[in-house]
């Protein structure tokens, strides 16, 4: 939606700002007429060209905005500065002179005179020489008539957090039929956004001039929004019945706490757009101003349709007549046949990138904020400004060198970090295209929402350098905008945690009336967080206070910027950059959290794993109590029979490495299944029983197990389909004729257990943790909860995360009695513990006094999934 804003410097930019389904923001920048930009013919005088070469030339200057002698014709559109921005408004001035090329073959060229000459080559490309002496104003050109192609840009946003008021899409309201059949994909996406987050896919701009310019600006708005077919009829039923197209109040206060709250103030009731004006009244009547807001759903513009309503607004304010757009219903038709043309190699391409992306993580695993005061059900954002440590001037040179666009450095620096927070070297984040690229009639003139966010799934390969990073990254984002026409019916999700933008400032405009104050967009969007580069290379970094704490997105922008520092010698490799990324003062701050800086915590001093630390406790206290469950209960010599026996059978079946699925049900044999897998030499992997079968379905066929364990044999119905044998804990556990062995060395250095996300961003993703991590994690007494033997430690946390392997290891290792919860209620086995690890909301719902022997609670969240020694 649209943004405005002029750098310092005194040029104008027009900016604009929107989110795009499922999670995204996309700018667009442009603000002038191609027709009326200077533009030097003169060509180098080694150079040759027929007329037709020199208007693409010439196209091609000025989208690039240089001379047309300062182009290197035998180099590619990218080592003369273009990127994939620049190279859809080339598109689509050589469309508008009836010369065809793809994105890809203007943004992957390397000799620009070679792409031309094989272009004009073809007889249907021929460029008919227009009269040089036809000065006229033809409003049948597209370029004319909306003053040029947008240009992708990053947001401004406010720096105040936001929450929409009661909007007519929060109010339970349902998509009619109509909507649902005749809304494009990204329409209903936006909707159903709104409906499933409240508050969000509304955006309000604002811009302030002084106030006896507001009925001029009043009078262009109100014809070119009058003009557009897309505000003709409602979203919801297609009804044209009670609709306004232009909806205008104004307003006017004399103080400015009134102003101020006046601009807070946010209105938008239903699926629509509409403007509020705000005058301060001031003294002088010549200091006076007003703020111009425009409030429009997502779902009637994007980010290039809203720089097209802008352009025009400019022609309007100018007198100069202006073209309505084609009608988004027709240009959406027109591409839904596309999509079903060319579904088969949609589907193709994503079905080529489904393992990978299957396997990428893209959820920054950070703790939430704690929550203050009541919840709301508004979604809420802030966000936090990044000063640039890197000069675009620097980046440039890097880029240009390797034959890689400016963005591509960003990408690659946000996927560095994302990297490093995810705890994974396959990470996906959302790449925004506009949609524009498509042969088909209208595409480029329509006002609508026709821009799509994809999925940009990257591989960071430790020993790769990392210009070979940068040159793969740049491929692939060229590669993906061939695909930009696709929907998730081909394939993929838009469940992103973090999607990036860039700002590309448009040309200079000093004409016309102008804000007096730079102006700015607020929005809550669907994306936890949105990173937006600015032209001077800065951030802002926009988040869910729900979700992260300013403190940690402070931290990532820091690190984000560091990256960028270290891409500026490309020639170092991956691992150098990833390590790079943390400071001294970082892993002092790491150190200090924990009991990594004690030499017992490192590699050397790690001698056992966790089958050895118990066969030690059994050593030690065979007949303590390991483990109960009400009345039930289990000595550590009879906890380790049972589980020599599982693992027995086990090794008929497994090797050394080889992942169990084991069905957690908080039972007694739920324990002896564990310790009988890690005896056996297996990882542990949890499938929760109170998880949905779909969601325990998806585990297991990502763990890689083919083998199921059930503690009993009423537990077999929860098998899943692709399982080829299912073992029961309690007919192994009757066999006395095994053998029972135990482990003659430890093996620290060997995987414990398969630990899953909890699936929030798309499927869930597995992260394998070592023995060794666990181990050095719990040497520590009070980090293990104090056990020991006589102690006893309840296990209350959720059976499918790593809380609960806190709570079974403390206690197991180290002689203590694990206690399990047992009949309906799920806290009464805390009045008979020792020690507990509880979640906030739980331990604000406990009465204290009802738990006297509780003597030690730990509220934080441990995340196991960082256990590592040094």
């Amino acid at each position: 939606m649209p943004l405005s804003g002029w750098p310092k410097g005194g040029y104008e930019v027009r900016l604009w700002y929107v989110h795009v389904p499922e999670r995204y923001f996309i700018y667009m920048a442009a603000d002038w007429n191609p027709r009326h930009a200077p533009i030097n013919i003169g060509y180098p005088s080694r150079t040759t060209m027929n007329p037709s070469s020199q208007l693409l030339v010439q196209q091609l200057a000025a989208v690039l905005e240089v001379d047309t002698a300062e182009l290197d014709l035998n180099s590619g559109f990218v080592h003369n500065g273009g990127n994939s921005l620049s190279a859809v408004e080339f598109v689509s001035r050589s469309k508008s002179l009836g010369v065809s090329l793809s994105i890809a073959s203007i943004l992957s060229s390397t000799n620009l005179r070679a792409l031309f000459t094989d272009l004009l080559s073809s007889e249907s490309n021929l460029i008919p020489i227009p009269d040089p002496s036809d000065d006229s104003d033809d409003l049948s050109n597209p370029s004319s008539s909306t003053g040029g192609s947008p240009r992708v840009a990053t947001p401004i946003s406010s720096n105040v957090s936001t929450a929409a008021e009661d909007d007519y899409l929060t109010q339970g309201s349902v998509l009619t039929q109509y909507a649902t059949q005749s809304l494009s994909e990204m329409q209903a996406s936006l909707l159903h956004g709104s409906l499933k987050s409240p508050g969000t896919n509304i955006i309000y701009h604002y811009e302030t001039y002084q106030t006896d310019v507001i009925p001029v600006l009043k009078r262009a708005w109100k014809t070119v929004i009058e003009g557009e077919p897309i505000f003709h009829s409602s979203l919801l039923d297609g009804s044209a019945r009670n609709q306004e197209y232009f909806t205008w109040s104004e307003v006017t206060v004399e103080t400015e706490a009134e102003y101020r709250e006046q601009l807070q103030t946010l209105w938008l009731k239903s699926v629509s757009s509409s403007f509020k004006v705000v005058h301060w009244k001031r003294s002088p009547p010549a200091s006076s101003q007003s703020t111009v807001i425009w409030a429009v759903h997502h779902a009637l513009v994007d980010g290039y349709s809203a720089m097209l309503l802008f352009c025009k607004v400019r022609r309007a304010i100018k007198g100069l007549p202006i073209v309505p757009g084609p009608s988004f219903s027709d240009v959406e038709k027109r591409i839904r046949v596309w999509r079903q043309e060319h579904k088969s190699q949609g589907d193709e391409y994503w079905a080529g990138h489904a393992a990978q992306l299957d396997q990428a993580q893209g959820e920054l695993l950070l703790p939430a904020p704690t929550p203050e005061g009541t919840s709301s059900a508004i979604t809420e954002s802030e966000e936090v400004y990044v000063a640039p440590s890197v000069s675009n001037t620097q980046l440039h040179c890097v880029a240009k060198r390797l034959g890689v666009t400016l963005s591509t450095c960003y990408y690659a620096a946000w996927s560095l970090v994302l990297s490093l927070y995810a705890d994974s070297a396959s990470v996906v984040f959302g790449a925004v295209l506009a949609g524009r690229n498509l042969p088909l009639e209208g595409v480029d003139e329509v006002v609508g929402p026709l821009v799509n966010t994809l999925p940009l799934c990257l591989t960071l390969s430790r020993q790769q350098s990392a210009q070979d990073f940068l040159k793969n990254l740049f491929s692939r984002m060229v590669e993906l905008a061939e695909y930009q026409w696709t929907t998730p019916d081909n394939g993929y999700t838009r469940n992103f945690s973090s999607a990036m933008a860039m700002q590309v400032p448009g040309p200079e405009c000093k004409d016309g009336v102008s804000p007096i104050e730079p102006p700015y967009t607020r929005q809550t969007t669907d994306v936890p967080l949105s990173i937006n580069i600015l032209t001077d290379g800065a951030a802002r970094f926009v988040y869910h206070t729900s979700q992260y704490s300013r403190a940690d997105i402070v931290r990532l922008g820091k690190y984000f910027q560091r990256a960028l520092q270290l891409l500026l010698r490309p020639h170092r490799p991956i691992e150098e950059c990833l390590q790079g990324l943390l400071g001294c003062v970082d892993l002092q701050t790491l150190m200090g959290f924990g009991n990594c800086s004690s030499s017992l915590t490192t590699t050397v001093a790690i001698k056992e794993d966790l089958v050895t630390l118990f066969e030690s406790a059994v050593s030690r206290n065979p007949m303590d109590v390991a483990v109960q469950k009400g009345n039930c209960h289990l000595t550590y010599q009879e906890l380790d029979t049972h589980a020599g026996r599982v693992a027995a059978t086990l090794r008929g079946y497994i090797q050394d490495g080889d992942v169990v699925c084991l069905h957690a049900d908080r039972s007694v044999n739920w324990i002896v299944g564990i310790m009988g897998i890690l005896k056996a030499g297996g990882v542990y992997c949890a499938l929760d029983k109170a998880l949905p079968q779909e969601a325990r379905e998806t585990i297991f066929s990502a763990s890689g197990s083919r083998l199921f364990l059930v503690p009993s044999l009423s537990d077999q119905s929860f098998c899943p389909t692709d399982c080829d044998r299912l073992l029961v804990v309690e007919d192994l556990v009757k066999d006395d004729n095994v053998p029972i062995t135990h482990r003659d060395s430890p093996r620290p250095q060997t995987d414990a257990y398969l630990c899953f996300t909890s699936g929030s961003t798309g499927k869930p993703k597995g992260v394998m943790c070592l023995h060794q991590g666990l181990v050095a994690f719990q040497r520590d007494l009070e980090v293990r909860l104090f056990a020991q033997p006589g102690r006893r430690v309840a296990q209350i946390m959720s059976v499918a995360f790593d809380g609960s392997i806190h709570e079974i290891f403390s206690a197991l290792s180290y002689g203590a009695a694990l206690v399990l919860q047992s009949g309906d209620d799920p806290f009464a086995h805390l009045s008979d513990v020792d020690s507990a690890i509880l979640t906030p909301s739980m331990a604000r719902v406990l009465n204290p006094a009802d738990f006297e022997r509780l003597s030690t609670v730990s509220t934080k969240v441990y995340s196991l999934l960082y256990c590592a020694v040094h």
